[in-house]
């Protein structure tokens, strides 16, 4: 069991737990979307709607069939924590 250092405000230990806590959170986002495109195949976080605001010449090349492409749509995820207080308790 890894030891609490005495200073938990110590900024390196704090920026230590915000990578750990980028990469859980986003290999389980990733692991959630992988998931439910194989399991699925269905667009339950509206991929597509991002794609009509933000892609508008790509949606409409890929807008016909959407619902076969989306399953082996490459999903790229970047999470960026940040710890803004530590020691308080509700």
């Amino acid at each position: 069991m890894r030891r609490v250092p005495d200073n938990t405000y110590d900024r390196k230990f704090l920026q230590r737990i915000e990578e750990g806590a980028n990469q859980k959170l986003q290999d389980e986002i990733k692991d959630t979307v992988s998931y439910v495109q194989q399991e699925f195949g269905a667009d339950i976080f509206h991929f597509n709607v991002v794609m009509q605001r933000y892609a508008p010449e790509e949606w409409e090349e890929v807008k016909d069939d959407w619902h076969e492409l989306f399953p082996y749509v490459d999903v790229q995820v970047t999470v960026k924590s940040e710890i803004k207080m530590t020691g308080l308790i509700k």
